[in-house]
């Protein structure tokens, strides 16, 4: 069970014109986060509470220079205080996370020309540690640490034909470090864990287009490729009969569950008298599902249709989602050599209607 609160305000210049802008602001909330883990074959619940504390103050300013030239700077001051404590068998355990993080941000823009904008943007980033609820035995295993990330990402962006046509290219680098793993380990009791690896990288080129080439007619199209991979990860774990503790370099493979490219493609057609029709197709990749690179999930295509009327007062849909019932698996796992997989949704169709009073 998960209760939380949250709250936000920004502040920011005026949109006149001025050379430079600026924009403030901060956000704060509360997290309390009660977990409990039931058993056919013990009769006792293993209990975890977590309780999470965040805020955060940013600030960020551009300067304009010959109104086609903008350099912008950021910082991010971001707190998150967790206390976790867990119950399990007789077993107290209680540990505190404090993550402080400054997360700076530069970017560099030029106009090249009024339909075309060019940018490069440097940013840090990091990702809170949390707690291994499902098998922590005691302190050492209960938490796991916070990841870090810098952001490289350069991009153009393009709009033509009095703006009926927007085509957007950016090229991405993310080096990671302390990257945080999921593993699924069996033997005679099945467990799950957070660790964090030593370092990885992502990089990759993503594509998209949106088109208005008639009256009513609205099409998008995007694609991304994407090579993730470990760059220097060791990991103890035991060999596959469970006798004996090994060694094993994960450095260059992949990264598990994140897809070699992603493909969008929607068209929509909205008569000015409210009736409107849309289509809309993913494809995702092909992926691996374990650290080992053993077991490759293959590339599939979701197909989302959608009939339906809006007017200023009520909407009425009729929508499916994945109609033609693909068969897919939303999450892969190595489990000692046998892979475990949760199946993705199979075909939904329904009706959906919205009155505004």
């Amino acid at each position: 069970m998960k209760k939380n609160g949250k709250l936000q305000f920004r502040v920011s210049s005026r949109e006149n014109g001025a050379p430079f802008k600026w924009l403030a602001g901060a956000f704060g909330f509360l997290e309390e986060t009660d977990i409990s883990q039931k058993t056919d074959m013990i009769y006792q619940d293993a209990m975890t509470d977590i309780d999470t504390t965040g805020y955060a103050v940013f600030g960020e300013g551009t300067l304009t220079f010959f109104k086609r030239l903008h350099l912008t700077a950021g910082l991010s001051y971001d707190v998150r205080d967790m206390e976790g404590n867990k119950t399990d068998y007789g077993v107290a355990i209680s540990q505190d996370l404090d993550n402080e993080e400054l997360l700076p941000k530069f970017s560099v823009g030029y106009d090249l020309a009024d339909s075309a904008f060019g940018y490069f943007t440097v940013s840090k980033g990091y990702l809170s540690g949390g707690y291994n609820y499902c098998l922590a035995t005691d302190n050492a295993s209960f938490t796991y640490d916070p990841e870090y990330t810098w952001n490289y990402e350069a991009g153009l962006k393009t709009q033509w034909l009095g703006n009926r046509l927007q085509a957007n290219l950016a090229v991405f680098y993310i080096d990671m470090t302390d990257k945080q793993v999921y593993e699924m380990s069996s033997g005679a009791s099945p467990t799950s864990t957070v660790d964090n690896a030593a370092e990885a990288h992502s990089q990759g080129v993503e594509l998209e287009i949106q088109a208005r080439p008639a009256r009513g007619w609205d099409l998008s199209v995007a694609w991304g490729y994407t090579e993730a991979k470990y760059d220097d990860w060791i990991a103890t774990e035991w060999n596959s009969d469970y006798t004996d503790l090994t060694r094993t370099d994960y450095s260059d493979k992949k990264l598990p569950n994140v897809p070699a490219y992603t493909g969008h493609v929607g068209i929509q057609y909205r008569h000015p008298g409210g009736l409107f029709v849309r289509g809309d197709a993913d494809v995702i990749g092909p992926l691996y599902a374990d650290h080992h690179n053993n077991f490759e999930e293959d590339a599939y295509c979701l197909i989302d249709l959608q009939l339906g009327y809006e007017c200023e007062r009520f909407d009425v849909v009729l929508y499916g989602k994945n109609v033609f019932d693909t068969t897919y698996n939303t999450i892969a796992y190595d489990w000692s050599g046998e892979k475990m997989v949760q199946d993705g949704d199979p075909a939904i169709f329904g009706i959906r209607a919205t009155y505004r009073f």
